[in-house]
């Protein structure tokens, strides 16, 4: 089950290190999933392509589900294709959602 976190309406950059799971481009300053939820769309769109990483795309006739990995949270970016339009960018922590994607990623490297 996702779960989205909100707070109040301020957002501020955090310089303070955090671990990451994946090796992404991680060295520059970042905010929380607390602040990241309290962007706009616009913002939102706008940090991911600063400072996401992409991880994978599900393709499906109406819409386009693509994975980015933060610092220390996942983001979900739902594209309509029909109306050619960001329909939402949601922030995550919680492993257990990403198991719709993991079919993706491939493993033979690790076999």
């Amino acid at each position: 089950m996702r779960k989205t976190i909100k707070t109040d309406n301020k957002a501020r950059v955090s310089g303070s290190p955090r671990a990451f799971l994946l090796p992404c481009d991680m060295d520059k300053d970042r905010i929380t999933l607390e602040e990241f939820s309290c962007l706009s769309l616009e913002q939102r769109a706008q940090y991911l392509l600063s400072f996401g990483c992409r991880m994978t795309t599900k393709l499906f006739p109406k819409f386009a589900f693509t994975l980015y990995q933060m610092e220390d949270f996942f983001v979900e970016v739902i594209y309509n294709k029909e109306d050619n339009h960001i329909q939402s960018i949601e922030g995550f922590y919680d492993t257990e959602y990403l198991m719709g994607y993991v079919e993706d990623f491939p493993i033979n490297h690790i076999l």
